[in-house]
C-alpha cells in the first residue's frame, strides 16, 4: 500500500503526509488526556465571538419589476361643481339654401265659398214729403264678395219684433230684441242659412211697408226691375206716407248655397 501511494504522490510527498497524520494524532490525545478537560476542548469548537462589522454600502438599485395587474375600480367619487361658461364660439357658415316651397293660395277669392258667410248694414234715410207726393225709399245692398254665377238666394225680412225667421237663424246681439226701455242692445254678427239673404230689420221711423227685394236689370236699354238678389247684391224699398218722417235701418248675412 506504501509503494502505492509512494508512486502516486512521490517520496517527498508521502513524507510529509505521514508527519501530518502523527501530528494531529497526538494532539488529539492530548486534548482528550490533558489537565484542561473539557474546557479545552469546547474551545477548540467554538472561537470567540467577535463584533459585527460596519454595514456595507447600499447596492446599485436591481431592475423595475414587471407592472402588476389592474386593480378594481373605485367607487365615483362625488358630483363636481360646475365650470364657467366658455367663450362663444365663432359662427359657423350659412349652410347652402334650401329648396323653395310649393307655391301658396292668396287670400283672395273670386266668389264667395259655399256655406261661407258675409255680413253688412244698410243704409239710413231721413226723407220729408208733401202731402201730395208720397214715395218710396231704395235701399241697396251689396256683396263685398260676389256670389257664384246662377246662385239661387232668396231674400227674407225680418221685422224688429222677431229674433229670427225660416232660413234666418238669428240676428245675433247681447239681449233680447228689441231691447226693453232704458236697455242697450248691440246688433252683433246676423246669421243666414246656405241660399239665404237675411234683412234683419234693427228700426224703423214712419215707414208703412218694405217691399220685395228686387234686381235692376237692362233689357234692350230699358231698366226693369226683377224680384230676386243677384250675385252682387239686391235692392228693396220702403214706401214713406205723406208729410212722415221716414228711417230705417237693419243689418243683413248672406251664406252662398251648397254646392
Amino acid at each position: 500500500m506504501l509503494e502505492r501511494l509512494r508512486n502516486q504522490i512521490g517520496t517527498a510527498g508521502l513524507v510529509v503526509a505521514i508527519v501530518a497524520l502523527v501530528a494531529a494524532l497526538g494532539g488529539g490525545a492530548y486534548a482528550a488526556t490533558g489537565s484542561g478537560g473539557g474546557k479545552a476542548t469546547a474551545s477548540a469548537k467554538q472561537g470567540k465571538q467577535g463584533k459585527p462589522g460596519k454595514p456595507g454600502k447600499t447596492g446599485p438599485a436591481g431592475p423595475a419589476g414587471p407592472a402588476g395587474p389592474a386593480g378594481a375600480a373605485g367607487p365615483a367619487g362625488p358630483k363636481g361643481d360646475t365650470g364657467p361658461k366658455g367663450d362663444t364660439g365663432a359662427q359657423g357658415p350659412i349652410g347652402p339654401q334650401g329648396p323653395i316651397g310649393p307655391s301658396g293660395t292668396t287670400g283672395f277669392t273670386k266668389t264667395l265659398p259655399p256655406g261661407k258667410t258675409e255680413t253688412g248694414t244698410t243704409g239710413m234715410a231721413t226723407v220729408y214729403f208733401s202731402s201730395t207726393n208720397p214715395k218710396k225709399e231704395a235701399f241697396p245692398i251689396s256683396f263685398p264678395i260676389p256670389l257664384a254665377e246662377g246662385a239661387e238666394v232668396d231674400a227674407v225680412f225680418v221685422p224688429s219684433s222677431q229674433a229670427s225667421a225660416a232660413g234666418c237663424p238669428g240676428r245675433g246681439g247681447d239681449g233680447t230684441f228689441p231691447p226693453g226701455p232704458g236697455e242697450k242692445y248691440s246688433p252683433g254678427i246676423p246669421k243666414a242659412d246656405p241660399g239665404f239673404l237675411c234683412i234683419y230689420e234693427n228700426g224703423r221711423e214712419g215707414v208703412s211697408a218694405v217691399t220685395n227685394a228686387f234686381v235692376p236689370v237692362n233689357n234692350e236699354g230699358t231698366w226693369e226691375s226683377v224680384n230676386g238678389v243677384s250675385s252682387t247684391g239686391t235692392v228693396f224699398e220702403v214706401s214713406c206716407p205723406a208729410e212722415e218722417e221716414c228711417v230705417y235701418r237693419a243689418t243683413w248675412a248672406v251664406t252662398a248655397p251648397e254646392l
